[in-house]
């Protein structure tokens, strides 16, 4: 029985992982209790159990989940250390999460035809970003938390779904909602022709002609822009920009894809210099974070410290690490969720760091292979926002801690500390596994026979 479970399979190396470095910890900590042991242990079965059922459940691709899963372990091992009791935490949040990656597998399984609910998607994030304005708390500098009760949670992590889901929709119904607002359009002008046609008299059909036929491909661009730029202002009002520029780069991505009208990538990288110099001069933690960038060492036990501090952390643990235990990842402030990925590169060393890096490549890779192979359109498009959010989302982190780019506060997707952003990004992971595995089957010639091939 032993030898089956521990056979080289992945789902038994991920298994040797944990098991070693629970007793890693077993010798780092020998007070631990029987609960903590029992947590890591239903921690490590469950990893092992939930791979065996989506094995059994799906068709697709099921080595992104054991990627991510072994991410999700790095980061609890490191939380343990830092902090026992936000570790114990963090395998309870796994678990949550875990439970509703199958529940949004089954989901996605059971609804039909999402490409049809475009204005719930944009009502839904409509309707959270009020509430965040409204009952949001102000963390950081930024209004992006919601408390009801004990749960606390990041309204823009749902949000990241449904921002998705709508520019999905809008390009798989682009042709039908340029008709309807053409109707709506011709109303319009007919209910202002019968008011102005004693003194336009024939001018009216001329007036159509230039002002609503002539730009009716540019309306509905006109249209998509202002609802995909409303999310990206109502980010800005919370003061929301790590998430901003997360929105505004997936979005650009899609586009860049998709959109047939090629000036508006163009107007895009515009609007991005705007909201940059916006952003600069009207928040004033944006321009310490600037300044910061430009110069971490010009205040170095002040606003620098902890990119500093960051810097020193990594250049600590060398090729191979300090040792699990044996760093000082504590003097990084925010360490266990901004800057995990400094610990980890610490006490691991650049080697443990360039496996994350790696292993964030590959996902990315095999998102967007799930895309190009996908014939569903609306399935192709939000595997493509997926895979997306989740490699500018590790870019924007990664430059951050490094000081390739200005430091924002988002968290290192599946490795960071946190409960929302780890059960959105399952979320987010189930919807990638159901585009994984509804790929339409080509019918190949092969010896004058038909049969049926994977795309």
């Amino acid at each position: 029985m032993i030898n089956r479970i521990l056979k080289r399979t992945p789902q038994g190396f991920l298994l040797i992982i944990n098991l070693l470095a629970l007793v890693l910890l077993i010798f780092q900590r020998p007070e631990l209790q029987k609960k903590t042991l029992t947590y890591f242990g239903l921690f490590i079965v469950g990893l092992y159990i939930s791979n065996l059922i989506l094995k059994k459940l799906s068709s697709g691709d099921n080595y992104i989940l054991l990627m991510v899963q072994l991410l999700i372990s790095l980061g609890v091992i490191m939380i343990y250390r830092i902090n026992p009791e936000m570790g114990m935490k963090q395998i309870i949040f796994s678990g949550i999460g875990m439970f509703f990656f199958f529940v949004t597998y089954y989901i996605m399984k059971l609804i039909k035809n999402w490409q049809n609910y475009i204005w719930l998607y944009v009502v839904l994030s409509i309707v959270l970003f009020i509430m965040t304005l409204v009952f949001g708390q102000r963390i950081g500098g930024a209004k992006n938390w919601i408390s009801l009760g004990p749960v606390n949670f990041q309204p823009s992590e749902i949000i990241k779904i449904l921002y998705v889901f709508f520019i999905a929709s809008f390009y798989v119904n682009r042709e039908r909602i340029k008709v309807n607002l053409m109707s709506f359009g011709n109303g319009i002008f007919e209910k202002l022709k019968n008011k102005l046609e004693h003194k336009l008299k024939e001018k009216p059909k001329f007036i159509k002609k230039i002002f609503l036929n002539r730009f009716e491909d540019k309306l509905i661009t006109i249209f998509f822009m202002i609802i995909g730029y409303s999310f990206i202002v109502f980010l800005f009002m919370q003061r929301e920009l790590g998430i901003a520029m997360l929105f505004f780069l997936v979005f650009n991505s899609i586009v860049y894809v998709y959109e047939p009208n090629r000036k508006i990538i163009l107007i895009n990288i515009i609007g991005a210099v705007l909201m940059l110099v916006i952003g600069y001069y009207l928040f004033s933690h944006v321009k310490v974070r600037m300044d910061i960038w430009l110069d971490p060492w010009a205040d170095i036990n002040g606003k620098g410290y902890q990119i500093v501090q960051s810097l020193f952390a990594i250049a600590s643990g060398g090729f191979f690490g300090t040792g699990l235990g044996v760093g000082n990842p504590d003097y990084v402030p925010e360490v266990h969720t901004d800057f995990i990925f400094v610990a980890i590169a610490e006490e691991m060393g650049i080697f443990a760091a360039m496996a994350i890096i790696l292993l964030f490549m590959t996902i990315i890779y095999r998102g967007i292979k799930i895309s190009l192979n996908q014939k569903d359109k609306f399935l192709k498009i939000v595997a493509l926002g997926i895979t997306t959010t989740i490699g500018f989302q590790t870019f924007i982190i990664l430059g951050g801690v490094i000081n390739m780019i200005p430091l924002t506060g988002i968290t290192l997707p599946f490795v960071s500390y946190g409960g929302s952003s780890l059960v959105s990004n399952f979320i987010s992971l189930a919807i990638l596994q159901f585009a994984s595995e509804e790929i339409d089957s080509e019918e190949v010639e092969v010896d004058g026979k038909k049969q049926g091939q994977k795309a």
